[in-house]
């Protein structure tokens, strides 16, 4: 498809979706009566459907684009460090590979729950901020209010529950949040979503952390077969609560994991990739490129989510490898990046003094540029 069709009608989506909550605040004000509401509200849910497929089906015919240096690229992985549990990224390769609309017979209320999901999912991958929380999860309740049995809808608007009492420090929203889903479980046996939620649920958001919870639901999810990146960072998120390591597997070895955690950071999947380091970091605790590249991703996913206390944490992890290795190269370039692109007000000292270091020692030939450009941009004064 060509690019401007489909910008255009990606346009058309905002227009009908943006359509479809002005009329339901018209009827609710009494602006529009019920006879017109339905007539107009059906008919841009049944557009907004179609649009939504049309531009599905012209992004699987787009090429790839080309690929930018990953530490240059936003993220949304969600979750603490140890945990290494990405929310956006599990997302985006978990939800909507069920079948929206099972149970119902074709249809507006199909159509619309087809909708409501896609916004759900497009909210919840856009960012953490509590006005996007709030819609997605409001998107999510409306699929509950057509189809009350819907897995996905249920599992997703009890986990942004959990992450709102997280937020606002509310412990009893968070087991609210559980408890949804804990019922939403019991909605598809072969779902594993809420199984891998749970778990994330109990061991980082629960205080204090559920360690039978996270170990019953932390094997389900396993047994559930979910996306690839989710295995290692579950597994690591049961050896912390419960305090066993894993057993090895055939290639777990620290070499092969930093690869993988390499590639998968260089594909962009920067949850599987933190699921990889945490792994290197249970066989070899002290493994610099492991926190250090950690510790970049934290803060990468900081600034991308909108949240200054991890891209501090991010920092301290770096600062903390540089402090046990000053002569670690790969350290000092990842703090100089992230210092100047990530923290609100960059502290132009450490940047300049990491960067300086990152290219006396012997830095990475393609981060070598990039962290060059931060430097002069620090010496012209932006």
């Amino acid at each position: 498809m060509n690019p401007d069709r489909l910008a255009e009608l990606e346009e058309q989506r905002r227009f009908l979706l943006d359509s479809i909550r002005d009329i339901e605040r018209e009827h609710e004000f009494g602006d529009v009566d019920d006879d017109d509401f339905q007539a107009l509200r059906d008919g841009y849910v049944a557009r907004a459907a179609a649009v939504m497929r049309e531009i599905d089906d012209g992004r699987s015919s787009l090429p790839p684009k080309p690929a930018s240096p990953w530490w240059k690229r936003a993220a949304i992985v969600g979750g603490t460090l140890v945990a290494a549990v990405g929310l956006g990224v599990f997302v985006a390769n978990s939800a909507g590979q069920r079948l929206p609309g099972q149970g119902l017979t074709g249809g507006q209320a199909v159509d619309e729950i087809a909708v409501q999901l896609s916004e759900g999912r497009r909210l919840m991958n856009s960012g953490t901020d509590p006005e996007s929380a709030a819609a997605s999860r409001a998107a999510f309740e409306r699929v509950l209010e057509l189809e009350p049995g819907n897995a996905e809808a249920a599992t997703y608007s009890a986990y942004l529950l959990v992450l709102e009492g997280q937020q606002a420090g509310d412990q009893a929203k968070v087991r609210e949040g559980v408890a949804g889903l804990q019922a939403a479980a019991q909605l598809d046996s072969t779902y594993g979503d809420p199984h891998c939620l749970l778990a994330v649920a109990g061991g980082n958001f629960l205080d204090p952390p559920d360690e039978a919870l996270v170990t019953t639901e932390g094997e389900r999810c396993l047994a559930l077969d979910p996306p690839q990146q989710m295995v290692p960072m579950i597994e690591g998120l049961i050896a912390r609560i419960t305090g066993v390591t894993p057993t090895t597997a055939v290639g777990d070895d620290v070499d092969t994991l930093l690869a993988k955690a390499n590639e998968a950071q260089t594909a962009g999947e920067y949850a599987e990739a933190l699921g990889y380091y945490q792994r290197v970091l249970q066989l070899d605790p002290g493994n610099l490129a492991a926190k250090a590249y950690s510790g970049y991703l934290v803060a990468l996913n900081g600034d991308a989510s909108s949240s200054p206390d991890q891209v501090t944490q991010g920092l301290e992890l770096m600062q903390a490898v540089i402090d046990r290795n000053p002569e670690y190269a790969d350290a000092h370039c990842l703090l100089a990046l992230a210092n100047h692109y990530f923290v609100e007000e960059p502290d132009a000292e450490l940047t300049t003094e990491a960067g300086e270091q990152c290219l006396q020692l012997d830095a990475p030939a393609d981060i070598i540029p990039f962290v060059q450009a931060v430097l002069d941009a620090v010496a012209a004064g932006n």
